[in-house]
């Protein structure tokens, strides 16, 4: 791992938080928000304010992959990727590095597959995911 990469990482460990985004020009992001919710806030405020970054996330499904992709991260490190998610980094060319893949995010209930997984199984190209979860997530 390189240094914004492993700084990333710290942070979310350290700070116990959901997502953490550094940028090429040192500045943070960080969230304790659970879903794509952090990572959609952030593009809606400035849609290039994670182009060119290092990312860490607990868990990425493809919708936050997506969202990834549609913002121009450089990298990324989570400790749970589903399958669709590292098979689309992985199309886009993002480096990423994880602890854990499983077939599927599932539900906070823990009854269903996510539903924002579920909504991005479709889909293909990052605006059309970034253009559906901006029109469904307040």
């Amino acid at each position: 791992m390189n240094k914004p990469l492993e700084q990333a990482w710290a942070l979310l460990k350290e700070q116990e938080l959901t997502c953490a985004v550094v940028c090429p020009d040192g500045r943070t992001l960080q969230s304790k928000e659970r879903g794509i919710k952090p990572v959609l806030d952030w593009l809606r405020q400035d849609a290039g304010a994670i182009r060119g970054a290092s990312a860490a996330d607990k868990v990425v499904g493809k919708a936050a992959a997506m969202l990834f992709v549609h913002g121009g991260i450089r990298e990324l490190h989570t400790d749970v990727i589903s399958t669709p998610a590292l098979a689309y980094l992985e199309e886009h060319h993002i480096p990423i590095a994880y602890e854990t893949c499983v077939p599927h995010i599932i539900n906070r209930d823990g009854t269903d597959m996510c539903p924002m997984e579920k909504r991005s199984l479709p889909l293909e190209r990052p605006e059309d995911a970034f253009a559906l979860f901006d029109s469904i997530i307040p």
